[in-house]
């Protein structure tokens, strides 16, 4: 980045010549009278530095003071780098040079060609010192303006260096400091001071900062990057801590830049597979939303980035990264419906997370059918299920929208075409059940649940639906969970003993979706409209 204070090398060649010409043409000038009095130059040109150098000096303090509140922690650094030291200097040289000269006997400043050079000395070395005082606008102006703070702060940042600060709470040397804490100290204190433009340009140095440091942390060992994952998380709870702080000054600008910096870091942590920052990133974006719920300025675009980074996760085969993006939605979707009211953003379109939980699970089977067999993604598949699961067990306000059920029939038909398309028809079969408890449990119509199964079966998935209908049946008949696992015209359904025991982190303690306990007569009379519009033979029997 170019500095504030440099200036086009012809403007910098000008104000070189400038001392040279003073010196020639006043000494020069010094010969043609008799008499000059060099000696009242002398005392004049002391008075007239001494003053100007007071003056600068005075400025310059009153606008670190002024700055102090906003960048006190950095003016230290700042200000050697601003040049004040040389200023200072150049005056004090030509101070005293012109009391060196005027303790010379007169008699011999009298004398034409000695006259001349003292002369033109003094007023050579005045105008070097009086040039410098051109740049004092933008050498003050430095401290009035946040980005050349940020960007000297953007490029001492390295994850060493983060590293050392987290571990020992100090740096050795000249100046000790903190470049990430700084930052964040600056976006706090210009958010407390409703200091919007210093809080965005803050948000945007951190998130540089961020991508530099993640950058830094991609190049260790992984035994390394093992040992420093706890230095990430302390990143992000940085991240947390300015979120704060903006949804209670309730400064919407900032708050989008925060959620799309967080974005663009979690997509950059995926991309170089970082997963302890990829998951940080999400759990930030997790927090981001909470309190903006809780202060009612959580919008659609906010959970949006949730379930954004989801799928990017899922793209890259991030699958650690993307069941904590799964849990994360689901939090939200019981945050959102433990409100007392329904949500709205200013164009009207409801707050419900629950869309982006099932377009996320459709995209899983898109992304990785082929990859269904292994345990890692058996395991993400079966956590969807158990959040939803939770999620449908959230109790909902008197007088609410029910907007998981709203969301839940459409999720289910096209989370059952992606998997009738993609062959996986043990997902078909699991899925079909969902759909079906919707109708009975949930009260959805009927025909909209015929309608779905129809759908599913068009894509492909017959061989599925059949084998839920068939499933469902012989538990009302037997009245328990899975009677009939051994029997051949069922297809085979990996995850049933999966969910239904073991000490696993997807244990549910029920093998298939639907419980016995849920099955009534309504069940029968909508699986017979369901069989009657599913005629196709299924080929199994």
């Amino acid at each position: 980045m170019t500095s504030p204070t440099a200036r086009p090398s012809e403007s910098r060649t000008r104000r070189r010549a400038v001392p040279p010409f003073a010196a020639l043409l006043v000494g020069v000038l010094s010969t043609v009278p008799a008499s000059f009095p060099a000696q009242g130059l002398f005392e004049t040109l002391v008075i007239a530095q001494a003053s100007l150098l007071a003056i600068v000096v005075s400025v310059s303090m009153m606008s670190m003071q002024v700055s102090t509140n906003r960048f006190a922690p950095q003016l230290s650094r700042l200000y050697r780098e601003s040049g004040f030291d040389a200023i200072t200097a150049r005056f004090g040289f030509s101070i005293l040079l012109d009391l060196m000269l005027f303790a010379l006997p007169t008699p011999w400043v009298g004398r034409t060609p000695v006259r001349a050079i003292v002369v033109g000395l003094v007023v050579g070395v005045a105008s070097w010192a009086f040039v410098a005082l051109l740049d004092i606008e933008d050498r003050l102006l430095v401290f009035l303006n946040p980005d050349p703070v940020l960007s000297s702060l953007v490029d001492s940042v390295s994850f060493e260096r983060y590293h050392d600060f987290s571990v020992e709470r100090r740096e050795e040397g000249r100046i000790a400091r903190n470049p990430i804490l700084e930052i964040v100290q600056m976006a706090q204190t210009s958010l407390e001071q409703r200091d919007n433009y210093s809080a965005l340009r803050a948000v945007d140095a951190l998130d540089e900062a961020t991508e530099r440091l993640l950058t830094g942390y991609a190049a260790l060992s992984p035994d390394r990057r093992r040992e420093t994952a706890p230095d990430i998380h302390k990143l992000f709870d940085y991240w947390n801590q300015v979120a704060d702080l903006a949804v209670e000054r309730g400064a919407d600008d900032v708050l989008h830049a925060i959620v799309d910096a967080e974005e663009a870091i979690g997509r950059e942590a995926i991309d170089l597979d970082l997963s302890a920052a990829a998951t940080g990133s999400v759990d930030a974006v997790f927090h981001f939303c909470a309190v903006t719920l809780a202060t009612n300025r959580l919008e659609a675009r906010y959970h949006a980035t949730l379930g954004e980074l989801l799928s990017a996760s899922l793209e890259a085969g991030a699958l650690a990264v993307a069941e904590g993006a799964v849990t994360d939605l689901a939090r939200l979707s019981k945050l959102v419906d433990r409100r007392e009211d329904d949500l709205l953003v200013a164009d009207d379109d409801r707050i419900a997370p629950h869309e982006e939980f099932f377009d996320n699970w459709a995209h899983f089977l898109r992304v990785h059918h082929e990859r269904l067999e292994t345990d890692q993604c058996r395991s993400l598949y079966a956590h969807f299920e158990n959040e939803y699961r939770s999620i449908r067990e959230e109790p909902i306000p008197d007088d609410r929208v029910d907007t998981l059920t709203r969301a839940a029939g459409p999720g289910f038909r096209d989370l059952g075409v992606a998997a009738a398309g993609a062959d996986v028809q043990w997902v078909v079969s699991r899925t079909t059940e969902q759909l079906l408890e919707l109708a009975v449990l949930a009260e959805r119509p009927r025909e909209a649940s015929v309608r779905d199964a129809e759908r599913i079966v068009e894509a492909g998935g017959c061989d599925g639906v059949r084998d839920a209908i068939r499933r469902l049946r012989a538990r009302r008949e037997a009245g328990a969970d899975s009677p009939d696992t051994d029997q051949s015209w069922h297809v085979p359904d990996p995850l049933a003993d999966r969910l239904a025991g073991g000490d696993g982190p997807n244990r549910s303690g029920h093998g298939r979706p639907v419980r016995a306990g849920s099955l009534s007569d309504e069940f029968d009379r909508l699986l017979d409209e369901i069989d009657d519009a599913v005629s196709e033979p299924t080929g199994r029997e």
